[in-house]
């Protein structure tokens, strides 16, 4: 007897919708990846696919749709079901670390690019980390820290209520307003019995790929 799609899917979802303010993320997603199957996500920045994983792993909520990950719907606090994917976003899932700059104004430098002006606003922004340049609620590109000034001096991190210039890889379309949400990933470790001890959990899109 033929298995029901519910039973037989590692991830199903139908008429999925998220919204930030008045920007929509994701508009009616419809999605079966079957148990056994890789599969990725493929997308421009900002195409809803970082949004899409973060519902379906249960760290964020869709405003509509339905969503089933290994036959199961996600309520309460979801570590039965998250213990079973073995799949954590760090970054997301301790909001706390985030750290954030506000793009106050815009320097344009004949040779680099578009330097923007910032102010650090929540926790400490570092040379080396990674970016996501959110506008009106939207993540609209993901890139890293090509330099970080303050004032006219290389420095490798700056603290809350600093001002500082920040020059982003292959990104010159950052407007004023903007927010730099600025974060590390870095693997944990599965809890899950049937993973070896130090094995590393995937990202994100690994999972999503190996479901």
């Amino acid at each position: 007897m033929a298995s029901s799609p519910s039973t037989s899917a590692a991830v199903l979802c139908r008429g999925l919708v998220k919204r930030f303010g008045t920007v929509t993320a994701v508009n009616g997603l419809d999605l079966d990846v079957r148990r056994g199957e890789c599969f990725g996500m493929l997308g421009p920045n900002g195409a809803g696919k970082t949004t899409t994983v973060e519902i379906l792993e249960g760290l964020t909520q869709a405003d509509a749709g339905d969503v089933e990950v290994l036959g199961e719907r996600w309520h309460g606090d979801g570590l039965a079901l998250r213990g079973r994917l073995g799949v954590q976003l760090q970054e997301t899932k301790f909001p706390e670390k985030l750290q954030v700059a506000e793009v106050m104004a815009l320097f344009r430098a004949s040779r680099l690019g578009v330097i923007a002006g910032c102010m650090v606003t929540r926790g400490v922004i570092r040379r080396n980390s990674q970016i996501r340049v959110v506008r009106e609620g939207a993540v609209v590109y993901e890139t890293t820290i090509a330099s970080l000034k303050r004032f006219k001096d290389d420095v490798r991190e700056v603290q809350e209520g600093f001002e500082c210039g920040i020059l982003l890889e292959n990104f010159n379309d950052v407007k004023e307003g903007d927010i730099l949400e600025a974060y590390e990933t870095r693997q944990i470790e599965r809890t899950d019995l049937d993973v070896p001890a130090g094995a590393a959990v995937p990202s994100a899109e690994e999972a999503v790929e190996e479901a």
